[in-house]
């Protein structure tokens, strides 16, 4: 009990300092997740996104991590439908039609052009090769949601360091660097979005 709240508190930390970091004269905070509705209601269905279930964010560049997945795929998928850029991040498919089947429903969903980067996100250099992959294709990245995620199967009680290093280099380590990465190319564009999903646990 006592080295999970010890946890808890390590972790509620690190999150309180970085909720309030803001990259220096850029304005752009990597707490900063609104997204911009053409009605304040978005779910009436009088406004435009109620008729036409659309949002003002067409023509974008959004790279996803984690987009092979269940949650990342459903993300992608929304975003394909919006009109998007996608750049869809994956450490490995089960097979290549798994793959080839991504991108041919992404496009399928009114994607404009679908990128997809193979990238360990939990390495720092695979970040940044990702990162350089992205930006050569389409030139700029609006929108980053840092979605991937792992979950040990390990017993606490069998759990040993290569387990726990895994896991934060995942969770936590490539949000904080994938992040600044991004975060370099939308200060130069003087905008962008910052999404950081996480889970209960």
């Amino acid at each position: 009990m006592l080295l999970l709240s010890a946890i808890i508190r390590t972790v509620v930390i690190i999150i309180a300092l970085w909720g309030f970091g803001t990259v220096t004269g850029s304005g752009i905070s990597i707490a900063d997740i609104t997204l911009k509705f053409e009605s304040p209601d978005p779910m009436d269905r009088g406004s435009a996104l109620g008729r036409e279930g659309k949002m003002k964010l067409e023509n974008k560049v959004a790279l996803i991590t984690g987009a092979s997945r269940v949650i990342g795929k459903a993300i992608a998928r929304f975003f394909a439908r919006e009109g998007h850029l996608l750049a869809l991040n994956y450490n490995k498919f089960r097979t290549d039609i798994e793959k080839a089947d991504l991108h041919k429903e992404m496009l399928g969903l009114s994607a404009q052009r679908v990128l997809l980067v193979q990238a360990d996100v939990a390495s720092a250099v695979e970040l940044s090769r990702m990162v350089d992959e992205v930006v050569t294709k389409f030139g700029r990245i609006d929108i980053l949601i840092n979605n991937a995620g792992i979950l040990p199967r390990t017993e606490f009680l069998e759990s040993i360091e290569e387990d726990w290093d895994r896991t934060f280099d995942t969770n936590l380590k490539s949000v904080y660097f994938l992040s600044q990465l991004v975060a370099k190319h939308m200060i130069v564009q003087k905008s962008g979005k910052i999404i950081n999903i996480a889970s209960q646990s």
